[in-house]
């Protein structure tokens, strides 16, 4: 009895001193999806070209109503959000990966997050093979 007292002392102590004021609540939870275009599937990965963009980007809010959102890249080096007439697009610029971040904030002061992962690869065009011998291509 004693080591099940002491057990629920030291789980108490533990969770008074964890700060719970901000929670980030991600895709496990299934109240934030984003889309691409006019898929009604929600995206958790997009490739894209060098030098292209991507479908318009949308989100689905399950509970609540939005104030405020924001979509933001975590390497801009690589993939920029691009606004253009209200509507929100990935441009790749050079190789490399990184995540979009949707940020959205209710009219009553919840705020989740959602992320998108982004792989920028090079287009087929700037690449250039010789073949040294005969070969068959499917």
């Amino acid at each position: 009895m004693k080591k099940i007292l002491t057990f629920l002392l030291a789980i108490t102590v533990l969770f008074s001193s964890v700060d719970v004021s901000s929670i980030n609540i991600y895709a496990a939870d299934g109240k934030v999806k984003i889309f691409l275009g006019d898929s009604t599937t929600p995206r958790h990965h997009k490739a894209i070209a060098e030098g292209s963009r991507s479908e318009e980007l949308s989100f689905e809010l399950k509970d609540g109503k939005v104030k405020k959102s924001a979509y933001s890249s975590d390497n801009p080096s690589s993939f920029k959000i691009v606004e253009e007439n209200g509507k929100n697009y990935i441009s790749g610029v050079s190789e490399g990966v990184g995540y979009v971040t949707l940020s959205i904030e209710t009219t009553t002061g919840k705020k989740y997050k959602e992320r998108l992962f982004i792989s920028v690869y090079k287009g087929t065009e700037s690449y250039v093979g010789i073949f040294n011998s005969k070969a068959t291509i499917y």
